[in-house]
């Protein structure tokens, strides 16, 4: 099994999961080859990993005509929101007022922008997209606290805080266990993100695929385990039928 890592001149909040995939790779004794460009890659072939950021892990799977129809609120999971939770265009936001206060991010995987709170126009400047963009919208729930739960065949990797104050009430645990049960077509590398609400209720926050995540503290080996996982069941697919995918006759990066 060869690795491919994207190489990144200097760490940053989303380079870091390049170097924290290398450290788990290397100490699992896998060969390892950084790239600037994916046609650096050559031939990739069944038993290889990719770790890329999400705009060129979607232009490979691009190329093998893979989709990865993710939803970042899947229905099965309804009862863990606490909230309405909707598809929409950006313009039903930027044109209605009474439609502020609540919650939008991107509906599609590229993450084209970061999902906030919009209380007014001014908190869509700097978002440069048309006003038929697809967006999540979904009511404002406050969370004191928020962790990530990496989910790896079923079962709960890891959990990792990432925002919020340690003095407030903790997750209800049988509230992950229960979400995991529920969602029966689940990949089969994904991340709960769950807070806790000012009344106590533990909620989900929102679903993640595993490709296209960030590691939130997730220890090397386990984030390398994590990370083949899903690269393979994605590409799975195309391998049944190819032997190899050829990268090198492309022009971007």
């Amino acid at each position: 099994m060869t690795i491919y890592i994207r190489e990144t001149p200097v760490p940053t909040e989303t380079s870091i999961n390049k170097y924290n995939a290398l450290v788990g790779f290397y100490l699992r004794g896998e060969e390892i080859i950084r790239y600037q460009a994916l046609q650096e890659i050559g031939e990739l072939r069944k038993e290889d990993v990719v770790v890329d950021y999400i705009k060129e892990t979607m232009e490979i799977l691009q190329l093998m005509e893979i989709k990865t129809d993710f939803e970042d609120y899947p229905a099965e999971l309804s009862a863990f929101y606490g909230r309405r939770i909707r598809k929409g265009l950006l313009g039903e936001i930027v044109n209605i007022p009474e439609n502020w206060g609540q919650f939008v991010k991107p509906l599609l995987a590229d993450k084209a922008f970061t999902g906030r709170v919009v209380n007014g126009t001014k908190d869509l400047i700097g978002i440069g997209l048309p006003f038929d963009f697809p967006v999540w919208i979904s009511e404002d729930v406050s969370f004191q606290a928020e962790w990530r739960v990496f989910v790896l065949n079923g079962k709960v990797l890891d959990v990792r805080p990432y925002k919020g104050d340690y003095h407030h009430s903790h997750y209800d645990a049988s509230v992950i266990d229960e979400a995991i049960a529920a969602w029966d077509t689940s990949p089969c590398a994904y991340v709960l993100d769950i807070g806790v609400t000012a009344d106590g209720r533990t909620l989900i926050v929102e679903v993640n695929d595993g490709y296209a995540i960030g590691n939130y503290g997730l220890m090397p080996i386990s984030a390398s385990h994590f990370l083949e996982a899903r690269w393979k069941e994605l590409t799975a697919p195309y391998f049944e039928k190819n032997e190899v995918l050829l990268l090198n006759s492309l022009t971007g990066q």
